[in-house]
């Protein structure tokens, strides 16, 4: 598929293969501006080491640590052959990074595509507010990945964060600890499975809009 030079590859809902079938893969160059499109919190990992994804999955199979560490070696000869730094997005998806990256491709994830596309860090900057939005707005996923990194943006920027939700399970106090300003909820928490409507929705917005203040 990178043979015939499309603009992006998704391979967000691609198993991580095993060591074996990494080292297996086939390293030819691809199209210049050719990006691979990983999960966003993969983006972020290096291959080998304690905190790597190699070590992570093994820990997560049970592995011994003899066994994590005999991968680590094969894996960091292989990066050495492919001349890539085993550092983020090498270990995205246990190295398909990594070998992406060998190709010649870019990896990043879709959210990082569009912050960057769009200079999101930029207009953060020059925003009084940032306003997202979110099904369900809780302490454990913090709303999923596009308010998270939304909300870093916000917390470099010194910028506050309002999050729109469908439901809202988290206090203020927490809000703020997440760098969340206040977060709007369509429905009270008790409320079970609800489908919003374009109604509801903006009487929320005119809610905030109204009464939003810094």
């Amino acid at each position: 598929m990178l043979a015939e030079g499309p603009d992006y590859l998704d391979v967000t809902a691609v198993t991580a293969p095993g060591l074996e079938e990494l080292l297996a893969l086939p390293v030819s160059p691809v199209r210049a501006g050719t990006t691979v499109v990983v999960p966003h919190r993969e983006a972020g990992r290096t291959l080998t080491g304690m905190t790597g994804s190699l070590a992570e999955r093994g820990r997560g199979n049970g592995a011994d640590i003899a066994a994590t560490l005999a991968e680590d070696s094969r894996a960091t000869a292989w990066l050495e052959r492919l001349g890539v730094a085993d550092e983020a997005p090498a270990g995205a998806l246990c190295g398909l990074g990594a070998w992406a990256l060998g190709c010649g491709a870019r990896v990043a994830s879709g959210i990082g595509i569009c912050v960057e596309g769009y200079r999101l860090p930029e207009l953060a900057a020059r925003a009084d507010v940032i306003v997202t939005g979110t099904d369900v707005l809780d302490f454990h996923r913090r709303g999923g990945d596009v308010v998270t990194e939304l909300t870093r943006l916000g917390v470099e920027a010194l910028r506050p964060v309002v999050v729109v939700a469908g439901r809202n399970f988290v206090s203020p106090r927490e809000l703020r600890l997440a760098g969340i300003e206040e977060a709007h909820a369509v429905a009270p928490p008790g409320v079970g499975e609800i489908d919003i409507t374009a109604e509801q929705l903006g009487a929320v917005a005119r809610r905030v809009a109204a009464t939003w203040t810094w």
